[in-house]
């Protein structure tokens, strides 16, 4: 109801219209029988038609009356449904209606000059007169308006950019941040609009966004972490998880590992290479989420030395392994003495328990040697998990539902407030401009006559029995005075004989 009137040709303004009136309709179609009288409400239709200009109020209850019969009657539901149609055949672009604006006259209009002759011409030549163009205008003139000068957004001077002044360039990140925040500015390029409507087509050189680069420290998003795995409390999948020793040179570092026959690449996290002083070549990893994101991860390869803890005589060279710092590893757990306890096939192997472990390592399809089965598998009933030995030692791998580990309770305290929604606001309004002012009504006053009428039913009405039934005796009313009746008993029941028949 606040926006304003509606031009002619204006589809743009007439769209939003339609789309405003559609949320409305469906408000007040979700509020059930409350919002079903609002809806079928004609005064709400008339306000809205004010609106429109008046080409279109008429054709809006020519259609209506057109598609009915008889009274002509409309409610929201028609209205937003014509104002659909009506807004698909509007043109949606402004510069149609500017195309055909008749073309400004020049700005330097030719001038008249007049030819004169000298005296010893003959008298009979006359002086005919000649249009004589303006001189052109040179085109380093300070007016040309082709070159455009960059001006700073910070300090408004024209000799520089805001990315080669220096008042803006001494900004710490948060003065940065609450400068564009306060001032209202565009996060990409500093100028005075919303980020949503900048058109700039740059690159930064250092993160490829598109923004500035003097900004790139305050368009950084913050940094997460990547699970290689899926982080949970309670596993119910268990993944082969082993004990492993990493060396490097002199430096070891004792820890565990997953195999992992899904994963293409093997992965070592970031602390396991800082402890062992790996140094490697730089590499970019992406990675795609489930949500189908491409993520970019700079990082390097590395190359060092696994001994399984399960054979200590043994030792395995990874090539080309890929760490970063953004990767992680979930906990895991193998419950081995309450699974060897419920599944027989599990018994008399030589697995390790692991109790809530962080992997730094995970070993992926590019080291198949270390991750495939060396021995006949040990398989359980349906719903039981199974045993697999490697190089690297026994593990388990598959389900494991019926093995509960201990409840976590976990109680969060969320206070917000919701933001003020501005349809149900103008609803809101739009009802109390609807109300009915109050009416000066005076009680009913009954007279005389009927107040000793009533009274003589409350008192003499009573309830006998005829033939079994309870039947209610009523009094005759009469007016007073009364009058009395002389004719004897005989002739009155005639007389009430008769009247029944």
């Amino acid at each position: 109801m606040e926006m304003p009137a509606i031009r002619i040709g204006d589809g743009r303004g007439l769209d939003q219209f339609s789309l405003r009136v559609q949320a409305l309709v469906g408000l007040l179609q979700s509020m059930g029988r409350e919002g079903l009288s609002e809806l079928t409400c004609g005064s709400h239709v008339e306000r809205l038609l004010e609106k429109l200009p008046s080409e279109q109020f008429c054709q809006f209850k020519r259609s209506m009356s057109l598609s009915r019969p008889g009274p002509l009657s409309y409610n929201l539901l028609d209205f937003s449904s014509w104002l659909q149609r009506e807004a698909r055949c509007q043109p949606r672009r402004e510069g149609s209606l500017q195309s055909v604006r008749p073309r400004p006259p020049p700005s330097h209009p030719f001038r008249a000059a007049a030819i004169l002759h000298g005296s010893k011409t003959s008298p009979q030549v006359t002086s005919p007169t000649v249009q004589i163009a303006p001189p052109r205008v040179s085109q380093l003139s300070p007016n040309t308006s082709s070159i455009r000068c960059p001006v700073c957004a910070y300090c408004n001077c024209p000799e520089h950019h805001v990315s080669k002044c220096d008042d803006f360039l001494q900004l710490t990140k948060d003065q940065r941040t609450s400068w564009i925040k306060e001032q209202k500015r565009c996060w990409r390029c500093a100028r005075d609009h919303f980020a949503n409507q900048c058109d700039l087509k740059g690159r930064c050189n250092q993160c490829n966004g598109k923004h500035l680069q003097v900004l790139c420290n305050i368009n950084q998003r913050q940094v997460q972490n990547f699970y290689l795995d899926h982080p949970s409390d309670c596993n119910k999948v268990l993944l082969k998880v082993v004990d492993v020793t990493l060396r490097n040179g002199n430096k070891s570092l004792d820890t565990y590992a997953i195999l992992d026959d899904g994963s293409e690449r093997t992965i070592l996290l970031h602390p396991a290479a800082q402890k062992l002083q790996l140094m490697g070549e730089p590499e970019s990893l992406t990675l795609r989420t489930v949500r189908q994101d491409v993520q970019t991860l700079n990082g390097a390869t590395v190359s060092f030395t696994l001994i399984p803890k399960a054979h200590p005589d043994k030792s395995y060279a990874i090539r080309h392994a890929f760490t970063a710092d953004q990767l992680s590893l979930s906990e895991h757990s193998q419950p081995v003495k309450s699974l060897q306890r419920r599944y027989a096939h599990l018994r008399q192997i030589p697995l390790k328990q692991h109790d809530r472990v962080s992997p730094l390592l995970l070993i992926g399809a590019d080291h198949t040697h270390l991750i495939t089965p060396t021995w006949p598998v040990k398989l359980g009933p349906p719903g039981a998990p199974a045993a697999i030995k490697t190089r690297l030692g026994w593990t388990l791998q598959g389900p494991a539902r019926d093995i509960v580990s201990s409840p976590t309770t976990k109680c969060h305290h969320i206070s917000f407030t919701c933001p003020p929604d501005d349809i149900p606001h103008n609803v809101q309004k739009l009802w109390q401009l609807d109300t009915l002012p109050p009416r000066n009504t005076k009680m009913v006053v009954r007279s005389k006559q009927d107040q000793d009428a009533i009274h003589q039913l409350e008192i003499q009405t009573t309830r006998i029995p005829v033939d079994g039934v309870l039947r209610y005796a009523t009094p005759l009313l009469r007016a007073e005075p009364w009058l009395p009746l002389k004719a004897p008993k005989e002739a009155a029941m005639s007389r009430l004989r008769s009247c029944e028949r």
